[in-house]
């Protein structure tokens, strides 16, 4: 019995290994989204000031590319993070 766990582990050890190495293509092949073309940075907690003075906190994704690109706004009223307006 102690053989047939090991093998079981190994087995799913290497599943979890290939979804993980793939993951980007797993998620995006039911979504028919194309590859992604560039590396993605991310600018955590950057600060928007607003008319008011209040500093607004939010995380920018760009590309990891030299030349221009769109931006995409998202915004959600309830704040960024994990239970951000709960209370």
């Amino acid at each position: 019995m102690p053989k047939r766990s090991t093998l079981t582990l190994i087995t799913l050890g290497l599943g979890a290994a290939l979804a993980y190495r793939f993951r980007r293509r797993l998620i995006g092949w039911p979504l028919k989204l194309p590859p992604a073309q560039y590396d993605v940075g991310i600018q955590r907690d950057a600060r928007i000031p607003t008319a008011d003075g209040v500093a607004l906190m939010a995380d920018h994704y760009y590309p990891k590319a030299r030349g221009s690109f769109t931006t995409n706004l998202i915004r959600a009223h309830s704040g960024k993070g994990r239970g951000a307006g709960a209370g």
